[in-house]
């Protein structure tokens, strides 16, 4: 699995999201249960999104954690950043 419980995920149009639970789960009541991802969204922690594991793409990444965001923003006078200039009109 690609993610844990208590893994922060970036998720489009929902946002930030906490992966509450990993559980076996069957949508269409047959005898296909697939593992899914519980989430919620920081910000409606009420709302409760499944997605299954097998699912989870590229889209859907992790967020990082306190110390590596303050390691980065400390970093940044060491980014080189490269000048393109605008040719198009």
């Amino acid at each position: 699995m690609k993610y844990e419980i208590g893994d922060f995920v970036s998720k489009p149009v929902t946002g930030i999201c906490k992966i509450e639970d990993v559980l076996f789960m069957d949508p269409m009541g047959g005898k296909n249960t697939k593992l899914y991802y519980l989430m919620k969204p920081v910000e409606d922690e009420k709302e409760k999104i499944y997605v299954a594991v097998s699912n989870v793409d590229e889209k859907m990444r992790s967020c990082l954690t306190e110390e590596e965001a303050w390691d980065l923003i400390g970093r940044i006078p060491e980014i080189s950043m490269e000048w393109k200039a605008n040719f198009s009109r």
